[in-house]
């Protein structure tokens, strides 16, 4: 399937015809494949249109498909938007979350975080919190993308963790523990 709709939508808010654009990002999200790099693009321009709290949870969508879709450039575009959003958004989506959105302690009592990663771990977890790329990671930590996948997905295991976006609270309580 061709995006098509996401061109369009764009036109219509180049030529700043809102209502257009929201109709056209709308129809194309409803269109895609459940994780598609199209469904991405469409969550990623539905968040751009939307000056509320939403836009938080569109664009964190949106990463977590790119970034299983290994779309690099847009991964990057929507991170970018993501730390570009205004506080006030970022803050009323904080507020907005469920609790079951937050990241639960661990079964049994709590470890030091630095008993449960080993230290490579450790170290690929710190710079994804800080938002660096895998690519980014590999480079700092001279090792491959590969590795820092493979140290990643032993962290979310091990932290009981289901995305990036949930890593930095997860660490943060067990670094109080």
């Amino acid at each position: 399937m061709v995006p098509w709709r996401i061109g369009l939508a764009e036109t219509y808010l180049w030529l700043r015809d809102r209502a257009s654009a929201e109709r056209w990002a709308q129809e194309q999200l409803d269109r895609a494949a459940r994780v598609s790099r199209t469904r991405g693009l469409a969550l990623r321009l539905c968040a751009s249109l939307t000056a509320t709290s939403d836009r938080i949870m569109l664009l964190s969508e949106s990463i977590d498909i790119f970034r299983m879709c290994g779309d690099w450039y847009h991964l990057n575009a929507a991170l970018d938007d993501l730390r570009t959003a205004p506080a006030e958004i970022v803050d009323q989506a904080l507020r907005d979350a469920p609790d079951d959105a937050q990241p639960t302690a661990p079964t049994g009592p709590p470890q030091p975080w630095t008993s449960v990663l080993s230290e490579a771990e450790r170290r690929v977890a710190e710079l994804a919190v800080r938002g660096y790329s895998n690519r980014k990671i590999a480079t700092e930590l001279f090792i491959t993308v590969s590795t820092v996948e493979q140290h990643l997905t032993r962290t979310y295991r091990k932290l009981q963790v289901d995305s990036r976006s949930a890593l930095p609270a997860r660490l943060k309580l067990l670094k109080s523990a």
